[in-house]
């Protein structure tokens, strides 16, 4: 790893803030990938991140920022160590939700889009998933399952081409639906009464922080806010997004890394789920909320203990960056520019690390168990190890292809080149669709 040291450290030379918090830090020597990269690539995205997100807030009037779980987990604490150090005044707060615990609340308010969400597609979707996704039981499942009778059982795999025909069957059966229902009923007083007691509602120049993609969660959390009372729209801060959701004002959405309409070289080289598998919480997704003692708790899924401490192991390498570069900075700092400078930085890091691993690499980051669906499902490794069957079928089969390929012995520049120029299409037709969104005003400004 001694080599790959030296290029994260040439990388970093070229923002003098963000190289400015390696100096007197010794623990960046570190030969282990894991903590490395922590160290030097994921530590100072957090901190170029929070630069850009603090400054922007603070010249913007901002007062409170909450922190969606779990995602943004280490963007908040690295926010409240920027803000205690320099007496910044923004409250950060830490909301709990996910995109399941705010959904399952709004199925029975409109089933088109309940539908759209629960039949979405992802790396391996199941009849029982499907149903999980609606908030049922396992004896729900059962009963539902029996009726409709599938082609596929509980836990077969589901062709993407077939959901659309598995979405009707669901819009059809009123036994489904009725038990939707009644879940979601009895799910959105909690939710409304734990966002009330967050301070939603006040709507005090404040603005939501998450990692980001579509930017869904904000659409939702708007949408249950303007129905308990909220006047404002809410706003949001991002890593970055690829898509927008229809209806929704662009100018609410801000973004750092890469936005909607453009950034297509950052796009291509860029890997949402290592990034997802790194920037997350040591505890589980949010499923619910209950009464206890008069206040309304989250709910979390449980959380395997190796995967806590892996969790905790990365954000200790993270937070012990940030200290350091907190002391490189006085409060100017915050009004200062400079973020075009680490943007490139940091693209160039998380380019060498994401498209580029070296094996230790691979091996360590690519073993951290992942799930891209909704709720967290029997989690496999993020790099999961290509079959011959799946290395001849298209990138997208593994969280991480690049790491997943050289395990597979299949690391040529050849490969890489394939990899990339599928990588550059894809994220080519999704610039150009979201742009023909709002030329038809999907999109509004």
């Amino acid at each position: 790893m001694e080599e790959k040291e030296k290029i994260y450290r040439r990388i970093l030379e070229k923002s003098p803030r963000l190289y400015a918090a390696l100096d007197s830090d010794s623990r960046a020597s570190s030969r282990e990938a894991f903590d490395l990269g922590g160290a030097l690539v994921f530590g100072p995205a957090l901190g170029g991140f929070l630069l850009w997100l603090l400054r922007d807030a603070l010249l913007r009037g901002k007062e409170r920022l909450y922190f969606l779980s779990r995602d943004g987990y280490f963007f908040w604490k690295g926010a409240q160590l920027l803000c205690r150090e320099h007496s910044l005044p923004l409250d950060c707060r830490y909301l709990s939700c996910s995109r399941y615990s705010l959904r399952v609340p709004c199925y029975h308010l409109d089933h088109e889009a309940a539908l759209d969400f629960i039949c979405r597609d992802g790396l391996e979707v199941t009849p029982k998933k499907l149903l999980a996704r609606a908030a049922l039981g396992e004896g729900e499942i059962r009963e539902v399952l029996g009726e409709l009778n599938l082609p596929w059982k509980s836990g077969e795999i589901i062709p993407r081409r077939d959901l659309p025909r598995v979405r009707e069957q669901l819009a059809r059966s009123e036994s489904f639906l009725a038990r939707m229902d009644s879940h979601s009923r009895r799910a959105l007083p909690l939710l409304e009464k734990y966002l009330a007691q967050e301070g939603l509602i006040e709507a005090a120049g404040d603005a939501l922080v998450d990692s980001g993609w579509v930017g869904s969660v904000q659409k939702t959390l708007g949408q249950v806010l303007r129905g308990m009372g909220r006047k404002s729209v809410l706003e949001g801060y991002y890593w970055g997004l690829y898509d927008l959701p229809e209806g929704v004002r662009r100018r609410d959405y801000r973004c750092f890394y890469f936005s909607p309409e453009g950034n297509l070289i950052r796009k291509a080289r860029f890997n949402n789920c290592l990034f997802e598998a790194v920037f997350t919480a040591p505890h589980g997704m949010t499923v619910e909320y209950r009464n206890c003692g008069g206040a309304v708790i989250p709910v979390y899924a449980p959380l395997q203990e190796q995967r806590r401490a892996l969790t905790q192991r990365l954000g200790r390498e993270m937070l012990n960056y940030l200290e350091t570069l907190s002391k490189s900075l006085d409060r100017r700092d915050f009004f200062a520019e400079g973020e075009e400078m680490n943007l490139q930085a940091l693209g160039r890091l998380l380019e060498a690390l994401m498209l580029r691993p070296s094996l230790p690499e691979a091996k360590s980051f690519g073993s951290i168990a992942f799930c891209d669906d909704v709720l967290s499902w029997e989690q496999g490794p993020l790099a999961a190890p290509l079959t011959g069957e799946k290395t001849g079928r298209p990138f997208g089969q593994s969280a991480w292809y690049p790491a997943s390929a050289l395990l597979a012995g299949e690391s040529g520049s050849s490969h890489l080149r394939a990899y990339l120029g599928f990588q550059y299409l894809r994220q080519l037709r999704r610039i150009l669709a979201y742009r023909q969104r709002k030329r038809k005003g999907e999109i509004l400004p």
